[in-house]
């Protein structure tokens, strides 16, 4: 896996930990298979499959985002797992939908919220990129900067339907809970936290002995993940003389549409020599970059609870994030990482100087973020908590 990193730490929790639950898992497949058994969990696979190329395109400008394939995949999953709740993992795709045609007690977790997010869908790019996609191949195909924004735009309409129908919400910061309260004014909230894959509970970072210091980030295609401010910081330090820096970033990005403008970036900076883009990882490789890293960076102009700032955390890791969303509740600036205003290379920068020239101040930053990370998302106690959320939501759901 290289993706739903929350969800199978979750599973594995609570397979540990509450083995009395049994889980039936159903997501999105690249195929149909069986259903395939693992531990307490049985996986589904749900479409839709075997849609041509001309149907992918036609998709991508429907009004609605929603497949209806995919939702009748899962209703078949529920009539023959017959669960007696069912647990949405994000509000802001039809899994939604197909919980409120089942009638049975639910509640769904917060994750990214698209209603937020669509708000950030350009600021990777410049209007003049914007208009050049538009002569692209891929955006006739519906992957553009346009496409991509108008699939963000009616998940959001989506997504607030589905807060809408739905009573029961689990979520990790007051940043999220407060855009709930926004949306459902009557809604549920039960605060957890989530838990990230095992590999990142059992390795530590320590200094590495690197010939060039190296800075570590997960990446990803979306515009507001904010690699273009991460970039820029670079050409800022090769600016003032660091040029002997190395930036490493994971995720889909090459051939993505924000690829053209985060490439012209480092074209115009002239840090191509310095920046190796590694693509998408799983949890192994992950581990062994981090603890290759001297710093990592979490660059993004919106997020919830980013997991890939937890893993660095929970490894260790002397971080640097945006302060964004529910970001600032993670890492207390100067404690257990540094944080700076979004949107600011400068200030990127200033604080990547900090951690990398005084490798002692970096380096208790990282034990303090691992103490904190560990406690704050231990297995055992989320997986408690959300066995004790599954009662609350039946108990609330009989009343």
């Amino acid at each position: 896996m290289v993706g739903g990193g929350w969800l199978e730490g979750l599973r594995d929790a609570l397979e540990r930990f509450e083995p009395g639950i049994e889980l039936g898992v159903a997501s999105r497949g690249p195929a149909l298979t069986k259903p395939l058994r693992r531990g307490n969990a049985t996986y589904f696979a749900v479409g839709p499959w075997g849609r041509s190329k001309w149907q992918s395109m036609t998709d991508a400008w429907r009004l609605s985002s929603v497949q209806q394939e995919t939702i009748a995949d899962a209703l078949r999953v529920i009539e023959s797992f017959r669960p007696d709740l069912i647990h949405v993992h994000g509000t802001e795709h039809e899994l939604g939908f197909a919980a409120l045609r089942a009638g049975l007690p639910a509640v769904a977790t917060l994750q990214g919220l698209a209603t937020v997010c669509e708000h950030f869908m350009f600021d990777a790019v410049t209007l003049p990129e914007v208009v050049r996609n538009t002569a692209t191949r891929s955006f006739v195909e519906g992957n553009g900067l346009l496409p991509n924004y108008y699939s963000m735009r009616r998940r959001a309409v989506d997504e607030r339907a589905i807060i809408r129908g739905l009573d029961c919400f689990m979520g990790q910061t007051e940043w999220d809970r407060t855009v709930l309260e926004l949306l459902h004014p009557a809604a549920t909230y039960f605060h957890t936290e989530c838990v990230v894959r095992s590999p990142f509970y059992q390795e530590q970072w320590s200094p590495p002995d690197n010939p060039q210091q190296t800075i570590f980030c997960t990446g990803g295609a979306a515009p507001y993940k904010g690699l273009e401010t991460l970039l820029a910081a670079l050409g800022i330090l090769r600016t003032a003389g660091k040029r002997g820096l190395r930036l490493r970033v994971a995720g889909t990005v090459s051939g993505s549409p924000v690829w053209p403008a985060l490439s012209g970036i480092v074209a115009r900076s002239g840090t191509g020599d310095q920046v190796a883009w590694l693509g998408p990882l799983p949890a192994a490789d992950l581990v062994s970059e981090l603890k290759r890293a001297d710093v990592f960076v979490l660059p993004s102009h919106i997020e919830n609870q980013p997991n890939s700032l937890i893993e660095a955390m929970l490894l260790g890791v002397p971080s640097v994030a945006a302060a964004v969303g529910g970001v600032p509740e993670l890492v207390q600036n100067a404690k257990s990482g540094l944080l700076y205003h979004d949107r600011e290379p400068f200030a990127l920068a200033g604080a990547l100087t900090r951690l990398l020239g005084d490798q002692d101040y970096a380096w208790a930053l990282g034990r303090e973020a691992r103490r904190v990370a560990r406690e704050r998302h231990d297995p055992e106690t989320i997986a408690h908590r959300t066995s004790a959320v599954y009662d609350a939501v039946l108990a609330e759901t009989a009343r």
